[in-house]
């Protein structure tokens, strides 16, 4: 299953880096050039993370942050902002807002990846994994015959956990296999 993004940027080259940045078999983009029409996007169907430009026609992306705020749509989406290099932050608007990051343009593609990756993951994976059970007595677990047709809808459910399991575990090596290269290439042209 592949993660959903929207994104508000107006820019055509911005958007082109974007859809080179994010690997489409891992994430679905869908792009808007207005705030408004994003806005209504996330109302119908919120997706895993939206990236919205600060300055943005329609509605911008500190009003699209404040309805985030107003909505309590940030337990669900993340919600990452995007600032261009000439593009000035307003301080009073900027520090009451509900997002998860504040980027400023231009950034490397892995390193994008990497923020928007963990915002995702801050919303789907647990703090920690619940613990075994100390003893479990036979007699503590109920015998209940399952039919046939049950039984296929469980082993589906367990293989799509799996896929989902191994698919997020997956892409948090490869975020963690790209920083440990990342500081290996550092100190080798250090040295």
């Amino acid at each position: 299953m592949a993660y959903r993004v929207m994104i508000g940027e107006k820019s055509p080259v911005v958007r082109n880096w974007l859809e080179s940045t994010f690997p489409h078999q891992e994430f679905i983009l869908q792009f808007f050039g207005d705030g408004q029409q994003l806005k209504q996007a996330i109302e119908a169907s919120p997706p895993d993370v939206v990236l919205c430009r600060i300055s943005l026609p329609g509605q911008d992306g500190y009003q699209l942050a404040e309805w985030f705020k107003e909505e309590n749509l940030g337990s669900k989406t993340g919600l990452i902002l995007l600032k261009g290099p000439f593009e000035e932050i307003e301080e009073e608007k900027a520090a009451s807002l509900a997002v998860d990051k504040l980027i400023e343009l231009p950034l490397a593609s892995q390193e994008l990846l990497n923020l928007v990756q963990e915002v995702i993951d801050s919303r789907h994976l647990p703090e920690n994994l619940p613990e075994e059970p100390e003893e479990v007595r036979e007699e503590m677990i109920p015998t209940v015959e399952l039919g046939e047709e049950v039984k296929q809808i469980l082993r589906a459910e367990i293989l799509e956990m799996e896929r989902e399991l191994e698919k997020r575990l997956g892409s948090k090596l490869k975020i963690e296999l790209a920083r440990w290269l990342e500081s290996r290439l550092s100190r080798t042209k250090n040295q």
